[in-house]
């Protein structure tokens, strides 16, 4: 092949690719610009079902938490348009069922419900946007050969967690356990 006849078919792909761009631009030039949000700190599972398995089984689950506060957390799930979410309310007690596990402590968490059945919330993409303050992720305490009750530790998104012995503060950073290194503890560990 001649090298003016590789260059003519360059520039015929060329073209066709501008001209291709233009048809696109031309195609959206009159709808109106949505601003668009890159960043979703939360997952939007596939289903209300799959939301509740993951929840009785002990799997984690990714949340969010809104403005309003309180001892409330959000789970996000498809099913709406794609201008509307859907999620639930998952609530917890930190004084509930509270067991510390080396140092991380659980508390017992339960789905919110309305008249027996699981309470869904559907709200716009804008108004959900403007109302969450954090993203967490809830981590189950399961032991092998032991059944498990629905508790969860939460790490949030700035990397602070649940606390479940401070009534006050229920949320910061992990902090060394004194019943970890008791003097009987440290015994222990020498005499192995």
């Amino acid at each position: 092949m001649r090298k003016d006849q590789k260059y003519r078919e360059t520039k015929m792909r060329l073209l066709q690719k501008l001209t291709g761009m233009e048809w696109l631009q031309s195609g959206y030039k009159n709808s109106p610009e949505i601003e668009r949000h890159w960043f979703k700190g939360y997952h939007i599972y596939s289903s209300k079902e799959e939301v509740v398995k993951r929840f009785v089984t002990g799997q984690s689950i990714s949340c969010f938490g809104t403005k309003t506060g309180g001892e409330k957390l959000y789970v996000a799930f498809a099913g709406g348009n794609r201008f509307s979410v859907k999620y639930l309310t998952i609530l917890y007690d930190t004084a509930r069922m509270f067991i510390q596990e080396t140092g991380v402590h659980f508390c017992q968490f339960r789905i919110e419900k309305e008249e027996r059945k699981v309470k869904v919330i559907e709200s716009t993409r804008e108004e959900l946007l403007r109302a969450i303050n954090s993203y967490v992720l809830m981590l189950p305490f399961k032991k092998e050969k032991q059944k498990f009750f629905q508790q969860f530790t939460l790490v949030y998104w700035d990397w602070e967690v649940i606390r479940c012995t401070d009534r006050a503060m229920k949320k910061g950073y992990p902090v060394v356990e004194k019943s970890l290194f008791t003097d009987e503890y440290l015994d222990n560990l020498k005499s192995t």
